[in-house]
């Protein structure tokens, strides 16, 4: 393995660090969005879209999958989708439920 110049271990930092903040800023939306009073299908799917940006996020730089076999990527972006429609699927049968 190759040792990296200081000039593209700080890119790398930098980038890492951008990254942090954005998922600490979608964090914040999120948790925004949990201590609306209001509810809806808007809310639950701006909820879905954040928590599915957060985990490409994570898998893309801190797991370190962008730049692999792509089938590794779409596995585990597909699974941050899937867990969505899921909260999905448990938003809407809650509302059928209380009907």
């Amino acid at each position: 393995m190759s040792e990296l110049s200081q000039a593209e271990l700080k890119r790398l930092n930098n980038k890492a660090t951008f990254v942090w903040i954005a998922l600490m800023f979608a964090t914040a939306i999120g948790a925004f969005l949990g201590s609306l009073k209001t509810t809806g299908v808007a809310v639950v799917l701006l909820s879905i879209v954040v928590l599915v940006v957060k985990a490409q996020l994570i898998v893309d730089y801190f797991m370190g999958l962008k730049t692999v076999a792509r089938h590794w990527r779409i596995l585990m972006s597909a699974y941050s989708i899937v867990i969505g429609a899921f909260v999905f699927l448990a938003y809407c049968l809650s509302l059928a439920s209380s009907l």
